[in-house]
Formats: C-alpha cells, sequence, structure tokens
C-alpha cells in the first residue's frame, strides 16, 4: 500500500472538512493583510491631517512674527506661543521634526521605527509629498 492509495479514502472522507478549513484559514489571512493595509492608509491620512495643522500654524506663526520660525527653535514654540494646545506627535508615538528646505517649512514623520531612512511602514512621511498626492 501507498501513500497515495493511503490517502484517496482518508480524503473521500475528510476532503470536505480539509477544503472548509484552507478556506477558513484563506479568509483569515485575507483579513489580516486588509486590516493592515486599510491601517496604514489611516495613519498616512493622520499624519497629513497633522502635517496640514502644523504648517498652517507656522503661517500664523510667520504672519504674527515677521519671520519664519527657524528649526533650531523647534515646533515647542508653537506651544509657548499659544497656536497650539499642545505638540502633536505622529500616529507612531514620536514627535514630528520640522526644517525648512529652499526657504520653505516641512515636516517630517520618521515612520513606526522613529529613525531617519526607512523603508515599507518604517519609511519617513514628508509634508512635501504627502499634502502633494
Amino acid at each position: 500500500m501507498t501513500f497515495r492509495n493511503g490517502l484517496r479514502p482518508w480524503l473521500r472522507a475528510h476532503g470536505v472538512w480539509v477544503g472548509f478549513a484552507v478556506l477558513v484559514l484563506l479568509g483569515y489571512a485575507a483579513m489580516a493583510l486588509y486590516v493592515l493595509t486599510l491601517e496604514r492608509g489611516e495613519r498616512r491620512r493622520m499624519t497629513a491631517q497633522d502635517m496640514r495643522h502644523i504648517l498652517l500654524v507656522l503661517t500664523r506663526y510667520t504672519e504674527r512674527t515677521g519671520h519664519v520660525l527657524p528649526p533650531s527653535a523647534g515646533l515647542s514654540v508653537l506651544a509657548e506661543e499659544h497656536l497650539l494646545e499642545r505638540l502633536p506627535v505622529d500616529p507612531w508615538g514620536h514627535d514630528y521634526v520640522y526644517r525648512v528646505e529652499a526657504g520653505t517649512p516641512v515636516i517630517l514623520s520618521y515612520g513606526r521605527d522613529g529613525i531617519p531612512d526607512g523603508e515599507g511602514p518604517d519609511a519617513d512621511l514628508s509634508s512635501r509629498i504627502l499634502l502633494a498626492e
């Protein structure tokens, strides 16, 4: 008796249940992938919303003071000037990074790992790219 001959009777008796179990597992895998993709999109949306708000507040600061906030001062000045109630953090709990590139304010989030130059979920998000989409 070979393995193949021994497997056929078992599959006849249990094939429907094996097929059902495989379908259920594939369904769970698809659902997990969908949730992870949805979560990533939601975090990107939240980050873009925070960046828009910070840039708006930076514009108000520039109008009030007559000069662009220097990056060395940091975003905490906005809270001290009562333009922000509190400093927002990115969806991963890290502080946003403020830079001025070519005279334009840029807000950065270093992604899930909080370290510059990541890839995938750890990729950096820039207000220049997110708000241009």
